[in-house]
């Protein structure tokens, strides 16, 4: 596991999250929380932490997680109208609530 300095390892979106979902395993920019009562569904949030290769930078990129995540969004949805590829999205947005 990378280190993460003490300044980047946790905001009050991964402190609320911890609490709802539990303790999350935790990558260099993104943490990964198991979905209680949903055996194999996993939720990743993509953090404002920066990396370079195996060492995580003591200061934030404001908003570098949600451009992340909209990428991911966009690109899989794109894979999926064009060529029907299957992939691991299964929801986004409020379509996550269900869940």
């Amino acid at each position: 596991m990378p280190y993460i300095p003490e300044t980047v390892a946790t905001t009050e979106l991964s402190e609320k999250l911890a609490h709802y979902l539990g303790s999350p395993r935790r990558g260099k920019v993104r943490d990964t929380y198991q979905l209680p009562g949903y055996d194999g569904i996993l939720l990743p949030v993509a953090s404002d932490r920066v990396s370079i290769f195996d060492f995580v930078l003591g200061s934030l990129i404001p908003d570098k997680g949600a451009v992340l995540t909209a990428l991911t969004i966009m690109w899989l949805t794109v894979a999926r109208i064009l060529k029907d590829t299957p992939h691991h999205l299964l929801a986004f947005g409020r379509g996550i609530d269900e869940y």
